[in-house]
């Protein structure tokens, strides 16, 4: 499979799933009621009630897409590292880098989850109705997403910082 097929298959993924998306941040901006003078407690209920069902499928969502691009990315490294032997060592670093990633954020992940916006007795209760284990893959969801945007920065700011050193010579 050539660079231009993948290209295109990975750009129409992304822009469909990225559609669904944008397309259910509407819905759910759209269908939100109306809460005007209620306090914040009632009014956070009432709108989860509203939304939930449809934050589920948003939920969804971003699980088909972080699926569809983990496949994505291991099938076409694996066809580029059949063409190519030698480029499938920088192809393994990067997954064993995932892998490490993944690893440090559940270790990092607690399996409380501080609710926002609902009382301490709330919270208790929140925290019985959801698995330990649901909870504490949360936390390594977000541990990950910290960690993975923290390298990106700091790939793109050395990235720069090079190059200006680089064009000063």
């Amino acid at each position: 499979m050539s660079n231009r097929n993948i290209r295109v298959i990975s750009l129409a993924t992304g822009a469909a799933v990225g559609g669904l998306g944008i397309l259910l941040m509407v819905v759910i901006l759209t269908s939100l009621p109306n809460t005007a003078g209620l306090e914040d407690v009632v009014k956070n209920k009432k709108i989860l009630e509203s939304v939930d069902s449809l934050l589920n499928g948003f939920f969804y969502l971003s699980y088909l897409a972080i699926g569809i691009c983990s496949f994505l990315a291991l099938g076409f490294g694996l066809l580029s590292g059949i063409k190519n032997p030698s480029k499938a060592k920088n192809s393994m670093i990067g997954i064993v880098g995932l892998i490490i990633v993944f690893i440090m954020s559940w270790a990092m992940a607690d399996d409380k989850i501080y609710w926002v916006g609902l009382r301490p007795d709330e919270i208790v209760r929140m925290n019985e109705e959801i698995s330990s284990h649901a909870r504490r893959f949360s936390g390594m969801a977000v541990n990950a997403m910290y960690i993975l945007l923290i390298l990106t920065i700091g790939a793109l700011a050395s990235g720069e910082i090079l190059r200006f050193i680089k064009s000063r010579r």
